[in-house]
């Protein structure tokens, strides 16, 4: 066994505490959603925060409108439109052409992003401590 310093001991010590201790976030992803004729595809998603949602429309006259007038696409009948979302919610959306705020997601063209908290993940790999 190899006599350690104690300065090298304390060292590594303090390295594996805070990469144990610490929490390394998840990558945050892109999820797609289809604007379609009169409906989103999917119209309901969850998320974790810092993900971000992307819309796209080739089919008719459309935009994303949320119910909160937090965002808005154009209105076109093609585009694509990001949003990064950044703290946990319910997000409601519609689109202003064809529905209103506050409709039925299933009935109408409005959709729901459930933004939750960000999964941590610990991939941590310490071959040894000698």
């Amino acid at each position: 066994m190899k006599n350690l310093q104690p300065s090298s001991l304390s060292f590594r010590l303090f390295l594996i505490m805070t990469l144990l201790f610490s929490p390394i976030l998840a990558k945050a992803e892109t999820h797609d959603v289809l604007v379609r004729n009169n409906f989103f595809e999917p119209n309901d998603i969850t998320i974790e925060v810092g993900d971000t949602v992307r819309w796209t429309n080739n089919s008719g006259l459309h935009d994303v409108t949320a119910d909160d007038g937090s965002f808005t696409s154009v209105t076109s009948s093609n585009f694509t439109f990001s949003r990064t979302f950044n703290s946990i919610a319910e997000v409601l959306y519609y689109c202003s052409v064809h529905s209103s705020p506050g409709q039925n997601i299933n009935s109408n063209m409005n959709g729901r992003i459930n933004v939750i908290e960000a999964s941590a993940t610990t991939d941590i790999s310490i071959d040894s401590v000698d």
